[in-house]
C-alpha cells in the first residue's frame, strides 16, 4: 500500500472508527488484568519475604506493614471483577462502558503510585508494578485514539485538532519525565510512585499552557504561574517549604527565618517555574511546531484538566502524611498563600506580551545552550547539597550560607536579563530555544545524579536516563536546525 492509501487509511479510521484499534485496547486491557493478578498473587505467595524487606527498610512495625501489604492486591482483584464487564460493554459500543474504562485506568494509575510511595519494595516487585504502569498508560492512549473514540459515536477530529491533541499527550507525558524521572527524584527503585505525581505534573503544566495561550501570554506569564505551581504543590500539598524534617539534608544548608527554607524555596520555585513547566510546554511546542501558538483544548477538556491538577495536588498530600507525619503546616500559612498565588495569576495575566522583534548582537545556539547549562549547573550546584558539601555553596557555617541564596539569586538575574534579551532579538530562533533547553536539561540531570540517587542501581538507571536524554535532544536539535534550513518562522 503507499503512503498516501496507507493516510487516507488512517484518516478513514479516525472518521469511520476502527473495530481493529478496539481489539488492541481490549488485548491491553487482558495484559493489564494478566499483570495486576501476576503481582497480587506474588505478593499474597511472598508476603513474609516482602515484610521482611520492608522492615529492613523503615522503622515502621511488621505488624503495620503486613497489614498495608495485604491491601496490596485489592485492585487488582477489582479490576479482574470489573474488566470482563467493561470489556462486553466495549464490544457493544457502550458510551458508558468506554467513560469507566478510562475511569478505572486511572484510578489503577493512582493506586499504583500510592502503593509505591507508601513503602520500600524489592526491585522485582517494584519493576513489575513500574511495567504495569506503562500498560495502564497504553491502555489510556489506545482507547483515546480517535479510531476508537469514534466506535463509541464521539465527533470525528479534524487535522487541526489530531494535531493538537498530539501535542497535548506530549506534554503529559513529558512534565512529569522531566520534573522527577531526569531529576532523579523519582528513583529507579521507586519507579511506580511516579503514577502518583503524573496528575499534578501533567495536569498543571497543560492548564498553565492553555491560560497562557487563550489570554495571549509569553513566557513571561508562564514563568509566573509557574511560580505559583511551585507554592501550591511546595507550600500547600507538601508542605516542605516550612517543614524542617521532609527533606532534612536541605533544611540543613541555609537560614530559615520565619520557619521558611529560603534556600530550598529559591531553588524549587525556580525549578518548577522553569523544569516542571516552561521547559515540558517549550519541548512540546518544539516537536509539534504547527500547534505551539494556538490552544490545543476544548473548553470542557479544560475544565477536566484543572480538576486533575487540583486533584494531583490533593494526592501530593498524602507523601507528607506518611513521610513527614508529626509536620502540620501553620495556620497563618494558608492565607499567605493563597495571597500569593493569586498575585501571581494577577501578575500573569498584565505581564508583558511578546514584543516586537529589535535588532542587536545574538550569540550562536551552541554558545546560548552552553551558557544556558552553565547557568543551571551554578545556581543548583549553590543550593543543593552536594557529595562531601555540609553547607550551601561550601561555605564553612550556617550563618555565611546567606552567600548561597545571593549568589544564586545573581545568577538567576542574570540569566532571565539575558534571556529577556536575546528572545527579543529578530535572529532568536528555535535552533537557539531547543539549544538553551538542551542546556538547562542536561544540567538538571547532572546535578540530580550527583545529589539526589546514592546506591548503584539509581545511579545506573539515572545515568542511563541521561543517556536517553541527550541522544533525545541531539535529534531534536537537528530536526529543529533542518527545519530552520528549510525557512521555517522564527520562534516566539
Amino acid at each position: 500500500m503507499s503512503t498516501t492509501q496507507s493516510t487516507a487509511t488512517h484518516h478513514d479510521a479516525d472518521r469511520t472508527g476502527d473495530p481493529a484499534a478496539l481489539d488492541r485496547l481490549i488485548r491491553l486491557m487482558l495484559v493489564n488484568l494478566g499483570l495486576g493478578l501476576l503481582v497480587a498473587a506474588l505478593t499474597l505467595l511472598l508476603h513474609g519475604a516482602i515484610v521482611d524487606h520492608q522492615a529492613a527498610h523503615s522503622t515502621r512495625s511488621r505488624a503495620a506493614l503486613s497489614t498495608d501489604l495485604w491491601s496490596r492486591p485489592g485492585p487488582a482483584v477489582a479490576v479482574a471483577i470489573l474488566y470482563p464487564l467493561f470489556i462486553r460493554r466495549l464490544r457493544q459500543r457502550s458510551q458508558r462502558g468506554w467513560r469507566r474504562t478510562v475511569i478505572v485506568a486511572v484510578a489503577q494509575l493512582l493506586s499504583l503510585g500510592w502503593f509505591a510511595i507508601g513503602a520500600h519494595y524489592p526491585v522485582w516487585l517494584s519493576a513489575l508494578m513500574g511495567l504495569q504502569a506503562v500498560v495502564v498508560l497504553a491502555v489510556l492512549r489506545a482507547a483515546t485514539r480517535p479510531a476508537v473514540r469514534r466506535l463509541f459515536a464521539f465527533p470525528a477530529p479534524t487535522a487541526a485538532s489530531r494535531t493538537a491533541h498530539r501535542a497535548a499527550w506530549l506534554l503529559v507525558v513529558l512534565a512529569p519525565l522531566v520534573a522527577e524521572l531526569s531529576w532523579g527524584s523519582t528513583r529507579a527503585s521507586q519507579i511506580a510512585g511516579l503514577t502518583l505525581y503524573w496528575p499534578a505534573y501533567a495536569g498543571g503544566a497543560l492548564l498553565v499552557r492553555e491560560v497562557v495561550r487563550r489570554t495571549g501570554g509569553g513566557w513571561a506569564s508562564i514563568l509566573a504561574l509557574g511560580v505559583g505551581y511551585g507554592l501550591l504543590e511546595e507550600g500547600l500539598a507538601l508542605q516542605s517549604l516550612t517543614s524542617p524534617s521532609i527533606f532534612p539534608d536541605m533544611a540543613a544548608l541555609t537560614p530559615r527565618p520565619w520557619g521558611i527554607d529560603v534556600g530550598y524555596a529559591v531553588m524549587v520555585l525556580t525549578y518548577h517555574a522553569v523544569i516542571s513547566i516552561a521547559v515540558p510546554i517549550r519541548l512540546a511546542e518544539l516537536v509539534v511546531p504547527s500547534a505551539a501558538h494556538r490552544p490545543w483544548l476544548a473548553r470542557p477538556t479544560l475544565v477536566v484538566t484543572g480538576v486533575v491538577a487540583v486533584l494531583g495536588l490533593g494526592l501530593l498530600r498524602l507523601i507528607p502524611l506518611s513521610a513527614d507525619p508529626d509536620y502540620l503546616l501553620p495556620w497563618p500559612a494558608y492565607p499567605v498563600l493563597a495571597v500569593l498565588v493569586v498575585l501571581l495569576v494577577g501578575l500573569a495575566l498584565v505581564a508583558p506580551r511578546p514584543a516586537a522583534r529589535t535588532t542587536g548582537a545574538l550569540p550562536s545556539p551552541g554558545v546560548v545552550g552552553g551558557l544556558a547549562g552553565l547557568a543551571a549547573l551554578v545556581f543548583l550546584g549553590l543550593l543543593m547539597p552536594l557529595p562531601g558539601v555540609h553547607h550551601a555553596a561550601w561555605t564553612p557555617s550556617g550563618d555565611a550560607s546567606w552567600v548561597a541564596v545571593v549568589a544564586s539569586l545573581v545568577v538567576l538575574a542574570g540569566a532571565a536579563v539575558l534571556g529577556r534579551r536575546w528572545t527579543a532579538r529578530t535572529g532568536w530562533t528555535d535552533l537557539h530555544a531547543t539549544a538553551a533547553v538542551a542546556g538547562v536539561l542536561v544540567a538538571h540531570t547532572v546535578i540530580g545524579w550527583l545529589s539526589l540517587v546514592h546506591t548503584a542501581l539509581d545511579r545506573t538507571a539515572l545515568g542511563v536516563v541521561g543517556l536517553v536524554e541527550v541522544v533525545l535532544l541531539a535529534l531534536l536539535i537537528r530536526r529543529v536546525g533542518g527545519a530552520a534550513d528549510r525557512g521555517s518562522p522564527p520562534a516566539r
